[in-house]
Formats: structure tokens, C-alpha cells, sequence
């Protein structure tokens, strides 16, 4: 039983190990899908006033904890 548990290491060992060493064929794949002249004309397209900011979306809420009445008449919450 050891010498077969062994064995199927020493397998999996050659099967994987020369995947993990191909790192060539990584670099050279290293290329984006658009060409530079593409990425400068979506970039031209963006001339815009936007109502929202990136800011907007990663700043902390001003209210927080929003809480019905057990009557559900009334809401509350904590302001920041």
C-alpha cells in the first residue's frame, strides 16, 4: 500500500511539475485584446459632466441602520 501511494506522488509530481515550469508561453501572452489606437478612441468618447463620482460610490454612507416601527408607520435611522 505505501509503495503504491508512493508511486501515484511520483505521477502526479511528473504530470504537474512541468506544467508549473512553462512560464515562456505566459509572457508572451501578455498582450491586451485592444490595440493601442482603440483604447485612445474609447478614451476620447469619455468628455463627459458626471453627476456621480468614483468618490461617491467608496465614501462612508451618512445614514446608517434604517429601522421600521413595530406599527410600520414610522422609519429611523442613525445619521452620521
Amino acid at each position: 500500500m505505501k509503495k503504491i501511494f508512493i508511486l501515484a506522488l511520483m505521477l502526479t509530481i511528473c504530470v504537474f511539475l512541468p506544467a508549473q515550469m512553462d512560464t515562456k508561453s505566459i509572457t508572451e501572452k501578455n498582450t491586451l485584446p485592444s490595440s493601442q489606437e482603440e483604447l485612445m478612441e474609447l478614451s476620447a468618447c469619455d468628455t463627459g459632466h458626471y453627476t456621480y463620482s468614483v468618490e461617491d460610490y467608496f465614501q462612508k454612507p451618512k445614514q446608517s441602520t434604517f429601522r421600521f416601527s413595530p406599527d410600520g408607520k414610522y422609519i429611523s435611522y442613525r445619521e452620521k
